[in-house]
């Protein structure tokens, strides 16, 4: 784990494991439609915990009619909920709260900027530092997997990309300000504890 003052990054993959077990399907986001992943947990006042780990499997035209919806869950959707919420309190959790809408997580959303950066320019690092407006960091994330990522890596000679420190991306004006916005997305909820 990685613990800070408001959060916990559980690196583990055995609380995973433990949940697909629990279901009897296999944790693979394309083959189960679901998965319960490693957990990014915020810290809440009160000893409440916030779950951002259970990961659902869809398309972009599915993620753009959620995101239409309201970002509210789908039946069965809400069905795997319960099951993490019953999963929880089974080994030890006095309550669990599903989140009442999903946090679509949007990658490849930002189209018709005045100045678009390419992807190699992204990974190396965006725009010069003396361009910047602002910087972002985040973790590289692959949890619901990329199909042929590994390979792709090992052809350009990156061993590992799981990163444990984020890299930093320098955003530019020209590139933030939009005519579009268009949206792809993996979808994620939240579970408050």
């Amino acid at each position: 784990m990685a613990v800070g003052k408001d959060y916990i990054d559980i690196r583990c993959k055995a609380l995973s494991i433990a949940y697909h077990a629990f279901r009897g399907t296999a944790l693979s986001l394309s083959g189960s439609g679901a998965i319960l992943d490693n957990g990014n947990v915020a810290i809440l006042a009160g000893g409440r915990l916030s779950w951002n780990a259970l990961l659902f499997d869809v398309n972009a035209d599915q993620a753009e009619a959620l995101a239409r919806g309201k970002a509210k869950p789908t039946p069965a959707m809400l069905n795997e909920m319960s099951n993490v919420a019953r999963w929880f309190q089974s080994i030890g959790a006095t309550a669990v709260k599903p989140a009442v809408e999903l946090y679509i997580r949007h990658a490849g959303n930002v189209m018709e900027v005045n100045d678009l950066l390419s992807g190699g320019e992204m990974l190396a690092g965006g725009v010069p530092a003396n361009e910047a407006f602002g910087t972002f960091g985040y973790h590289f994330d692959v949890r619901g997997g990329i199909a042929g990522l590994g390979a792709r890596a090992a052809s350009k000679g990156i061993a590992n990309v799981i990163f444990l420190k984020p890299p930093l991306f320098n955003i530019g004006m020209q590139h933030a300000l939009l005519k579009t916005v268009r949206n792809l997305a993996v979808i994620q909820s939240w579970f408050w504890l």
